[in-house]
């Protein structure tokens, strides 16, 4: 590694991570992205899932109330989809870069846990999210042509579902809806 100023004044060995990881976050439930995309693509991943340096988890803090599922849907919503890209610069060829730095800037719609519609909002987009996983499931094992454009029309309606909640729950307008959709 000569020739790289910062290494060599580091006590680092040539094999050792530059940033090593504390094995007990990364064995918890996450949720993950591609580092580089052209779209929000987050999804979950179980404890015993793990990824390399091209994929960006999310560990929920242990204060945190919200289900992961809810952050999961929220974050795959077209409204934050449209928050991120239009708060981070695209690379070339229209992909973003989804990373700890631009991801923390997301706003994350906190729940009241003491405001009974607010607790059912939170729940509602915690089963749609079950619903979309277990029909992307469905999708993934799917073989029947005509089975898996059912299953694609059910997930649409559900993505829709998900994206009203989201709306709902940012209180955005009808003018603001119409922008976010018509930049997405």
């Amino acid at each position: 590694m000569s020739g790289r100023s910062y290494f060599e004044k580091s006590s680092k060995n040539w094999y050792e991570l530059w940033c090593p990881r504390q094995i007990s976050l990364i064995e918890k439930k996450k949720i993950v992205v591609p580092e580089l995309s052209d779209r929000n693509r987050f999804g979950l991943a179980e404890p015993s899932v793990y990824y390399g340096d091209t994929v960006c988890g999310i560990v929920l803090k242990p204060e945190t109330r919200e289900n992961i599922l809810y952050i999961l849907g929220l974050l795959n919503s077209i409204a934050v989809e449209f928050f991120f890209k239009n708060t981070t610069v695209p690379k070339a060829g229209g992909y973003y870069i989804y990373k700890t730095m631009f991801l923390k800037n997301i706003p994350i719609r906190i729940i009241n846990f003491n405001d009974p519609a607010d607790v059912a909002r939170h729940d509602q987009m915690v089963n749609l999210v079950e619903q979309m996983l277990e029909l992307n499931k469905k999708l993934a094992e799917s073989k029947m042509p005509q089975a898996t454009e059912i299953l694609k029309r059910q997930i649409d309606a559900t993505d829709r579902q998900i994206d009203d909640l989201v709306y709902k729950l940012y209180d955005l307008t009808d003018e603001e809806i119409k922008i976010v959709e018509s930049e997405t």
